[in-house]
């Protein structure tokens, strides 16, 4: 009998240890559901990985992504923050006939007072061009004060000669490159491009049309590096007008000239 008792007595035990057993299991599951909803609410309150980029790596990317930077504004809310409120990114400027106004505008403004590079280009209807680009260069002449290069290339002759007036009317106190490409000169002969006075800064300049007369444009005293491409014009009126210069390259006669 002593037997049997104790084998019930140990049946008690570990029946009892059972039931506590399963309660505790069933303690610790109903745990881990409230864990798990809670740690799903966390992740799903977390910012998305492409947004947790920290702002220094992230403008590391968006710069060399430049000029596509306007549309990596649109893979979220943080990026368009981050690339709106950036100047730096916002410096390179092309006016050309399908960019708006109102859009150089806002360029020409978060640009804040950072150096600008600018370019000019593709302006070659004279009838429907001219009053929009008059336009644009109300918008950007206001900031030629931070020009630090301009590009002009592809314009209209008629047009080329109302820029080259407009554009003599301001100064460049920290233009230093200056390169005007596919440009036939005509009308515009009569208009000076250049002085001292207003790009007493700049170093190198290219001239990549055609150019015919040398007495139209002057080389600042400043300018280093002369680019010129020319036609029927002698040599001795090239050396007359880059003596300050330190480099000479010009076509299709092809010479390279540094003074003594």
């Amino acid at each position: 009998m002593g037997e049997l008792t104790e084998a019930r007595a140990e049946l008690a035990r570990l029946e009892k240890q059972e039931q506590q057993l399963v309660k505790d299991l069933l303690h610790i599951r109903a745990a881990v559901r409230t864990q798990r909803t809670k740690l799903e609410e966390l992740v799903r309150q977390l910012s998305a990985p492409i947004n947790r980029l920290p702002n220094k790596t992230l403008l590391q990317i968006i710069e060399l992504s430049v000029p596509s930077s306007v549309k990596l504004a649109g893979v979220s809310c943080h990026w368009r923050g981050v690339i709106l409120h950036c100047p730096s990114l916002w410096t390179a400027i092309k006016v050309a006939p399908w960019r708006h106004r109102s859009l150089l505008k806002a360029q020409v403004a978060r640009s804040a007072e950072l150096l600008l590079k600018v370019e000019i280009c593709s302006w070659n209807n004279c009838k429907t061009d001219e009053g929009l680009l008059n336009d644009m260069l109300d918008v950007l002449i206001p900031s030629a004060h931070r020009w630090c290069s301009l590009i002009i290339e592809d314009v209209a002759d008629s047009l080329f000669h109302n820029l080259l007036t407009r554009l003599n009317h301001s100064t460049y106190p920290v233009l230093t490159h200056v390169s005007i490409r596919n440009i036939s000169f005509g009308g515009s002969q009569g208009v000076p491009l250049l002085y001292s006075g207003n790009c007493p800064r700049l170093q190198h300049l290219e001239l990549s049309p055609y150019v015919k007369h040398t007495n139209w444009f002057q080389v600042p005293l400043s300018v280093t590096s002369l680019s010129l491409r020319l036609v029927d014009t002698e040599i001795r009126l090239i050396v007359s007008i880059c003596h300050s210069s330190k480099s000479l390259y010009a076509s299709p006669t092809n010479y390279y000239y540094r003074p003594l």
